[in-house]
């Protein structure tokens, strides 16, 4: 007789269970977002997020200003596709297929690697988008003392300390705990660094953050900029700027999407109170650009995208001053070089969206389950042609950053 395989409600139940497992950077993020798109299909894969309004305070009894109420949107859209597959003939499941032999050889290294694509997504847009950094490029982090600088980048940002989260490179997740060794009793460090059931969590809290250890830390390229000193400010921002024009860059050289920049006397600010804190404010570049005759004319930058405008003055003052004309810029790391970027970052400075998906009602082995705000589908069906049966797994999803001061990124 031949074996009964799993009906589709046990696989997606298997799926669910070994997705989640895997999932690093998908479990450290907002997935309530996702409600915003499900049965309301209307939206046409694309939803508009209000973000809060930002208020000043007046001293005594007189109103000395008075704020315009600004309301910012975001757009966040829930379009990315990945699905995986596989195939069993009709012999196969004739003799050898056992339900537990699909969950541990096929559904499981099917589900990890659909778990390292969608976590892979998620830190390879979110660095993008973030315009904080500490750490030496070309250095791997070696001490705690760079995840403190993260956790006080993000405190001078205003981000509290509750639901915060650092993915770290394996390399140095290794150099950390090396230096560990001599501050620590060697089995704490040992207990630190093992992991948990929890796939790639740090079993202890370090400067704040709940820490994971992931080989899908983006690797960041550098435009041909990066490094190379000359190029300044073209020209005096103005208050709402969303935009950069840059001067005296090489003939065509390039900065990336990702790279990060600083222009003189140009100073990050408390949110609330505007006050200059005693670092430059960081900016991160949202687009390639190459420059054509030394020059970009219009360089797309956080701050400056909206919502996210270039303001000196007001509830949303992100610098101490507007730029200047022929302000000096400098590009972080050095020129079309490789760089781990782990990040730390709030909770709810990142969004993942997971949609279910349309089921086809011609399929009779069919399922979806969502889990923890990750929705997933099997659907399987015969091809008479060859004698197999064709099993899918699909994901519908979206990422955005919600706030990008609310991430650091750390540069290895």
């Amino acid at each position: 007789m031949a074996n009964t395989f799993a009906t589709s409600s046990i696989v997606i139940k298997l799926a669910t269970m070994h997705l989640w497992n895997h999932l690093v950077a998908a479990k450290c993020v907002n997935r309530q977002i996702a409600k915003e798109f499900t049965g309301n299909y209307r939206t046409g894969g694309t939803v508009t997020i209000k973000k809060p309004i930002e208020s000043r305070v007046n001293d005594g009894a007189e109103i000395t200003t008075v704020d315009d109420v600004y309301q910012r949107t975001i757009t966040m859209s829930a379009t990315v596709r990945k699905n995986t597959n596989f195939q069993l003939t009709s012999q196969q499941l004739t003799y050898e297929m056992l339900t537990g032999e699909v969950s541990e050889e096929i559904i499981k290294p099917k589900m990890a690697a659909l778990a390292n694509e969608i976590d892979r997504y998620i830190l390879s847009t979110a660095y993008k988008k973030c315009p904080n950094q500490v750490g030496t490029p070309g250095s791997t982090p070696s001490s705690t003392k760079v995840l403190r600088q993260a956790r006080e980048r993000l405190t001078y940002h205003g981000v509290p300390e509750e639901d915060c989260y650092a993915i770290l490179d394996p390399a140095a997740v290794t150099e950390i705990s090396e230096n560990m060794k001599t501050l620590l009793h060697q089995g704490i460090v040992q207990a630190a660094v093992e992991g948990t059931p929890q796939k790639g969590k740090l079993a202890v809290t370090l400067a704040g953050f709940e820490c994971y250890e992931s080989a899908n830390v983006p690797r960041h390229t550098t435009g041909s900029q990066a490094g190379v000193s000359g190029a300044t400010k073209n020209g005096a921002s103005s208050e709402g700027d969303t935009t950069l024009a840059l001067t005296g860059l090489g003939s065509s050289n390039t900065i990336k999407e990702g790279d990060i920049l600083t222009l003189g006397s140009v100073y990050a600010v408390n949110p609330q109170t505007g006050a200059a804190y005693p670092f430059l404010r960081q900016w991160v570049c949202r687009a390639d650009a190459t420059a054509s005759s030394g020059a970009i004319a219009a360089l797309q930058v956080i701050p400056g995208t909206s919502p996210y405008n270039i303001r000196a003055t007001g509830p949303y003052q992100n610098v101490s001053a507007l730029p200047a004309n022929n302000a000096a810029v400098t590009v972080a790391g050095s020129a079309s070089t490789i760089y781990p970027v782990s990040l730390a970052f709030h909770k709810n400075a990142i969004a993942l969206a997971t949609v279910p998906l349309h089921m086809p009602s011609t399929a009779g082995f069919k399922a979806q389950q969502d889990f923890e705000g990750i929705s997933i589908r099997v659907v399987a069906d015969f091809d008479i042609k060859t004698d197999v049966e064709i099993y899918r797994f699909d994901v519908l999803f979206g990422v955005e950053v919600l706030e990008p001061f609310a991430i650091c990124r750390i540069i290895g």
